[in-house]
């Protein structure tokens, strides 16, 4: 009996130990939460969420996880920017593209991003400062050139419009700055012919995008529209901030345009 109680003894002496072994090797929570940040790419998930999926709530939780865990994430670091501005936050969206270009200062395009939210934000100095560093960061840059071309039209200025409208058409993919600058020389009739060209030939989706205003700038404005509503079905990136395009300003107040707002359903303005 005695050698019986010695061999049971043993026997819990072992387990105890084993016990505690496994205990020591048993992750904390926190462990676990870390393991499992490193399986998720919340850059690309939160810009899928935001671009893609329209999932808002989704989208500034996991880009807020994002930074957290790299603050250096320049990609989220601009992504954000472009979040808080649908929620009307100025402040912070221009704080996180300030902090994606300190993060990654040869990113031209953050750069060209600060110049298209000056632009949204009616701040048109600041707008030029950033368009034209972009261009000087990226000379063939249809895009800055094409933004600038707009602003200018917009505060009166068409010659400067004209002019920069032409050199974003250069691009060959610049076939909507070329519509455009055909519309300011009052051309319709070839602004027409290169919107269609766009609409029956191969195309992107900011082609797509931009027969909205084009249409509406030569007197179509039930096919802009229809446009705008084609976009919306095909799930066109840059939507939820139509409500921001100065652009697309002409088209508010429109019933058939505040209702395909509605139905993006991208955060209202605080």
């Amino acid at each position: 009996m005695k050698a019986f109680r010695i061999f049971v003894l043993a026997i819990s002496l072992i387990c105890l130990a084993s016990c505690k072994q496994e205990a020591k090797k048993a992750p904390t929570d926190t462990e676990t939460q870390i393991a499992a940040d490193t399986l998720i790419d919340y850059t690309a998930l939160g810009s899928k969420q935001l671009y893609v999926d329209w999932d808002y709530d989704a989208a500034k939780k996991t880009l807020l996880k994002a930074v957290e865990l790299n603050p250096k994430d320049d990609l989220s670091q601009a992504n954000l920017a472009w979040y808080w501005m649908l929620e009307g936050n100025k402040d912070k969206s221009m704080e996180h593209i300030e902090m994606a270009k300190k993060a990654n200062p040869d990113n031209m395009l953050w750069v060209q991003w600060h110049g298209w939210m000056c632009y949204f934000y009616d701040d048109f100095e600041c707008a030029d400062k950033y368009l034209r560093q972009a261009i000087a960061m990226q000379p063939a840059q249809r895009d800055a050139y094409f933004t600038l071309a707009r602003m200018n039209y917009r505060n009166g200025n068409l010659e400067e419009a004209l002019q920069l409208s032409q050199r974003a058409a250069q691009d060959s993919t610049g076939r909507v700055a070329l519509s455009f600058h055909y519309i300011l020389k009052g051309e319709h009739s070839r602004a027409r012919e290169i919107a269609e060209a766009i609409e029956t030939g191969p195309n992107d989706p900011y082609e797509l995008l931009g027969l909205v205003p084009l249409y509406n700038m030569i007197g179509e404005r039930d096919k802009s529209l229809q446009w705008l509503e084609k976009n919306y079905e095909l799930r066109q990136p840059l939507l939820p901030w139509l409500r921001f395009m100065p652009i697309m300003r002409p088209l508010h107040g429109d019933e058939r345009f505040d209702q395909l707002v509605e139905k993006i359903g991208a955060p209202s303005e605080s």
